[in-house]
């Protein structure tokens, strides 16, 4: 097992240097399983300014690592999976979660949006109901 601690997933250059160490360490990516996430559940008269930009923010951990990852999926027609939330397609009465909903909308949006880019090279998707 290979590991670069402490990495950021945030910061574009540090998700660079994790695929760079990947593909020195195993010659190729076939799979990106993006999982890194933050579960916040507020009402909208509730969120302040930094919570909104923190949640909603998230999503470039998914965006960096794929983009990182790209060349190499496309290379070995790998797989990026990405996990959302049955809140990016339904609201819930009882629970606050404006921006929980919006982030994972954002990820559906995201994948449905790779899964085309990819044609052909690149098969990506979100495993759940929501598939």
């Amino acid at each position: 097992m290979i590991s670069l601690q402490p990495c950021h997933l945030t910061e574009p250059s540090e998700c660079q240097a994790l695929v760079d160490l990947a593909v020195r360490e195993c010659g190729r990516i076939d799979v990106l399983f993006n999982n890194a996430a933050m579960a916040y559940f507020n009402w909208l008269e509730d969120i302040t300014n930094e919570e909104w930009n923190a949640i909603c923010g998230r999503n470039r951990l998914v965006f960096f690592l794929t983009r990182a990852a790209w060349p190499y999926l496309k290379a070995s027609h790998g797989v990026v999976v990405n996990t959302a939330s049955l809140n990016g397609l339904m609201s819930f009465k009882t629970l606050g979660s404006l921006a929980h909903t919006t982030a994972k909308a954002g990820i559906i949006g995201m994948t449905r949006q790779l899964a085309m880019e990819g044609e052909n090279t690149v098969f990506a998707q979100i495993p759940s109901p929501l598939a």
